[in-house]
């Protein structure tokens, strides 16, 4: 397996599980492909400006790199937490930022936090069809990661999502193989 340009963006300004979450998927993902180079965005320590439609160029410098960071990867792993039941703005945000092509040929995960199980979905009727919009590469499966998996420094303590952290991150780079196989227009099976 090659390297890849993998970011892993941990999806609100709020509250530290999914960027907790995303910072471990990244080390499983560093340890699975040594030759990859990895970025965490996090939303919280970082002045994106509010989309409203200027070009790319017109906006802060926070703003143009986290853009820049997006398009220039190979792999995107999306931390996503349930806000009142929804996607939280300032990923919405991330994403209405980003050209219409912006994740052609990359391979795009989501990891869901949440405080109950009802809103395991969000990402599925929410997320995917944004990323499918932006022409993502989507891996099918999202793990969601309820608030009583983390301790109270919100560290995650669960044996078992780690276990599924470590076998997501194999899922994430052997799709990410595929998808830069079938980019490079060769045999995707040989």
């Amino acid at each position: 397996m090659s390297g890849f340009r993998i970011v892993g963006l941990a999806g609100s300004r709020a509250g530290g599980k999914t960027r907790a979450v995303i910072e471990r998927i990244l080390s499983d993902l560093e340890a699975l492909a040594p030759h990859s180079q990895t970025d965490l965005i996090a939303l919280g320590e970082l002045d994106v400006q509010f989309y409203d439609g200027r070009d790319i160029n017109e906006y802060n410098a926070d703003t143009q790199q986290v853009i820049r960071t997006i398009m220039a990867c190979d792999v995107f792993v999306i931390g996503m937490p349930v806000f009142q039941g929804g996607m939280p703005g300032a990923l919405k945000n991330v994403l209405d930022l980003l050209p219409r092509n912006a994740l052609a040929g990359k391979t795009c995960a989501i990891i869901e936090t949440g405080g109950s199980e009802k809103h395991m979905l969000v990402a599925e009727y929410q997320l995917k069809p944004v990323l499918n919009f932006l022409q993502a590469e989507v891996v099918p499966q999202v793990v969601f990661i309820p608030s009583d998996r983390f301790d109270l420094l919100d560290r995650l303590h669960d044996a078992d999502t780690l276990v599924r952290l470590k076998t997501f991150a194999d899922q994430i780079l052997l799709r990410a193989d595929l998808t830069a196989r079938l980019n490079a227009k060769q045999d995707p099976w040989g």
